[in-house]
């Protein structure tokens, strides 16, 4: 968890009576990329799914389906394309991990959870 003096990112509300989402900087660094910093955006990991549209596929496609990258909000479970995080959504339809398939919505934000891969 980030910190600035020891308060949590997420506490912090104003600093010297400047509202936290109008600081774009502390000590160098850009609040943008500070987890949990009010007013930034997601702070994404990379995971790998294999992609089915579900209309020309099988969801069941998305297990045998060569993983991609993609980047994944871990607080909301929004996904989005490789290098997007926060601004991109990746396209509706099935994807999974090898594992699971799951139904992603795009923008929407729907995040579903399908069924096991057959093994």
């Amino acid at each position: 968890m980030a910190t600035v003096s020891g308060v949590p990112v997420e506490n912090i509300t104003s600093i010297s009576s400047v509202d936290a989402t109008s600081i774009q900087y502390i000590a160098g660094v850009a609040t943008a990329n500070i987890p949990g910093w009010p007013g930034a955006g997601p702070s994404c990991t990379t995971r790998f799914f294999g992609y089915s549209d579900g209309r020309r596929q099988p969801p069941s496609d998305a297990c045998i389906a060569p993983p991609q990258p993609y980047d994944q909000d871990p607080a909301s479970g929004d996904l989005y394309v490789n290098g997007g995080c926060g601004v991109t959504y990746a396209d509706a339809g099935y994807y999974s991990d090898g594992f699971t398939i799951y139904f992603w919505g795009g923008f929407t934000g729907s995040w579903v959870i399908v069924q096991p891969c057959d093994r």
